[in-house]
């Protein structure tokens, strides 16, 4: 076929054998390529060649050298980097697909498209085509053409399609057919993929039922799901789970996944996987209740695609529907962060700070604090003008107690709770707070410009808590026996 690269090449030679090939033209007369040795694997021979018009090429393979008498055996192959269904570039030659049958394909060479035809009667039923699996780089647009027409596109039915969901580069066309005939499907290259032997997809035909919810099939190909757009299902046919995928996850946020608007005999089921791993599972939202919703909260630690599995331990039927809803749950933050106070021993208490609470980006949420002390209870903390507010609001934050405390760090948090979250519990902000006492005899002992260091103790500012470069030479920040505190100017 034209623009097609192939490889010839001969193999398993016995031993003592030698071999050439050569390529004639499509007459077998004039030769077009020829090789002795391929380099890679001699006295093996090999040539690459792209075809630059279709027709038939004829191969010579003989022994190198004087002629032999002797047997010698060996293989010969020729391959080629296009999918197996090539040449299927135009109307007359695409290649045929069966109901539930998956092809593989590539986009090569350059400018390659694929097609496939499907026969299709008029019936109940749902026609699905579909690419999955596609390899990066790879993006695919489907056109479907019923005895030569394109179908109209509607909410249920549509013949064209580049993208399936935002970030998901697959593609897929539904329709039903209301006169017998002949499909041609065309699949082209997007304009975010490229062509190459690597750029390869699955493609799927797929028969369902008329009533499946507009996201099927999705176990074949996980719809995307955004945050707060809400997407209504149902368990149809019988046995039917459905699948969603959340390409917008980013690493240590918190979302909350929920149902709702459950029909009569639907009971949903959640669970929330990554890379194989479940990170989130929940049957009923209020267990006795009556109400069989579900609700999970999960956070990743790293990049990746969660994908949500959604069972019913009920009915199945088209009426059978239900809604579900991802929420990315919004975020406190503080600055400063951490917070530190300085005191001498002995001294007076350190004077208040000022603490802003925001949500990044702005917006309003209400929070409540809680005050938490770790260890030593000698000392305190208190906020103000209230321990609950919203955002943005500034606070004052008290060190209340004594500064007679032996020298060190003391360590405390307040925890920021946002209300009226989906996962209030899991997605608290947590703010450190340290209480530094330092010896009375120490000069400037407020100025974090002269980094100070008590041995032993670890001292809470990240900035500091780091190996000091001084002279070239490191020098570590804790001390193993006390000889009075270090001080280094950065």
């Amino acid at each position: 076929m034209a623009s097609n690269l192939y490889t010839i090449k001969t193999l398993n030679l016995s031993e003592g054998n030698d071999t050439v090939l050569t390529l004639y033209d499509t007459n077998g007369a004039a030769p077009l390529e020829e090789n002795d040795d391929d380099l890679s694997n001699p006295p093996a021979s090999k040539i690459d060649w792209l075809c630059s018009t279709t027709g038939t090429y004829f191969v010579k393979a003989a022994p190198s050298g004087p002629q032999i008498e002797r047997c010698e055996t060996y293989s010969i192959t020729v391959t080629t980097l296009g999918d197996e269904y090539e040449p299927d570039d135009t109307d007359g030659t695409a290649s045929p697909i069966a109901i539930d049958e998956t092809q593989w394909h590539n986009f090569y060479p350059d400018g390659d498209v694929d097609k496939v035809t499907f026969e299709v009667k008029e019936l109940d039923r749902l026609y699905v085509l579909g690419t999955s699996d596609l390899a990066l780089g790879t993006d695919t647009v489907i056109t479907v053409a019923i005895n030569g027409t394109v179908c109209p596109t509607t909410d249920y039915y549509w013949c064209e399609n580049d993208d399936i969901s935002p970030g998901d580069l697959s593609s897929e066309v539904r329709f039903a057919s209301d006169e017998e005939g002949i499909a041609l499907a065309t699949i082209s290259k997007g304009m975010s993929g490229q062509y190459g032997t690597d750029k390869t997809y699955d493609l799927t035909l797929t028969l369902l039922p008329l009533g499946v919810d507009e996201y099927e099939p999705d176990e074949i190909r996980p719809k995307s799901i955004s945050d707060r757009v809400p997407q209504e299902h149902n368990f149809y046919p019988d046995g039917d789970e459905d699948f969603v995928q959340f390409v917008d996850a980013k690493e240590n946020r918190w979302y909350g996944l929920f149902t709702s608007d459950l029909a009569p005999r639907v009971d949903t089921n959640l669970e929330v996987m990554m890379d194989g791993v479940t990170i989130g599972e929940n049957d009923d939202y209020d267990p006795g209740s009556g109400n069989f919703a579900s609700t999970v909260c999960f956070t990743i630690a790293t990049s990746g695609v969660p994908t949500v599995t959604i069972t019913n331990l009920d009915q199945f039927g088209p009426t059978n529907s239900y809604t579900v809803t991802i929420v990315e749950e919004p975020f406190i933050e503080t600055n400063p962060d951490p917070l530190t106070f300085y005191a001498q021993q002995g001294g007076p208490i350190p004077a208040p700070q000022t603490l802003d609470v925001i949500v990044p980006g702005g917006g309003n949420l209400r929070w409540q604090a809680q005050i938490i002390i770790i260890g030593d209870d000698d000392w305190g903390l208190d906020i103000g003008p209230d321990p609950f507010g919203k955002t943005p609001s500034t606070l004052h934050v008290v060190i209340t107690g004594t500064t007679s405390l032996s020298l060190g760090v003391y360590q405390g948090k307040i925890h920021f709770w946002p209300q009226g979250s989906l996962c209030a519990d899991s997605s608290y902000f947590q703010l450190p707070v340290n209480l530094v006492i330092a010896p009375a005899s120490l000069s400037s002992p407020m100025l974090e410009s002269e980094a100070w260091f008590i041995p032993g103790v670890t001292h809470p500012t990240p900035r500091l808590q780091t190996m000091y470069e001084r002279t070239g030479i490191f020098l570590p920040l804790r001390w193993k026996e006390w000889d009075g505190p270090r001080r280094f100017r950065p």
